[in-house]
């Protein structure tokens, strides 16, 4: 814990992050603002931590349009081979489960239920870095974009190719 002398410093760094922090507390002192990692209403914040998740908070400018095209294209043309791939794994199961059909050939769940495990471990890694690869560079996003559309495509090649 610091003392309240090493709070107050007037060097150049503290001395700015005195007054951001006076900034967040005056921001929050007239709003019903949410904190970004657990929801608490911050409303009258008396210090620069959420007294619900204790993560330190910080008053800053953000993009009025953050980079959201290439991103949402990626997560798109991923989703449309997993939503694909889910929906005939989900027909299989429920025709089984009620007696219209025996169980599903193994060729059936290579071809539909790989990709469906694939495209599923793609989108969970899209949406856990989706703030890295929105401030990438628009190669890489680019790229990410063009990998998951060749992934989907991919997916209904191979179960045009091999289904029948």
């Amino acid at each position: 814990m610091q003392s309240n002398d090493a709070q107050h410093s007037t060097g150049p760094v503290h001395g700015a992050a005195a007054a951001d922090d006076a900034a967040l507390r005056d921001y929050l002192a007239s709003r019903h603002e949410a904190c970004p990692g657990c929801g608490y209403d911050l409303h009258a914040l008396v210090g620069t931590r959420c007294p619900e998740c204790n993560q330190e908070l910080r008053l800053r400018v953000g993009l009025a349009e953050p980079r959201l095209r290439l991103f949402l294209a990626a997560v798109i043309g991923n989703a449309l081979g997993l939503g694909f791939s889910g929906l005939l794994c989900g027909f299989v199961v429920i025709a089984t489960l009620v007696g219209q059909r025996g169980s599903a050939p193994p060729r059936f769940w290579l071809v539909c239920g790989v990709p469906l495990v694939v495209q599923g471990v793609v989108m969970l890694v899209l949406l856990r870095k989706g703030r890295a690869l929105r401030r990438a560079s628009v190669a890489v996003r680019a790229g990410v974009v063009l990998a998951c559309v060749l992934l989907t495509l991919g997916n209904l090649t191979l179960f045009s190719a091999l289904v029948r």
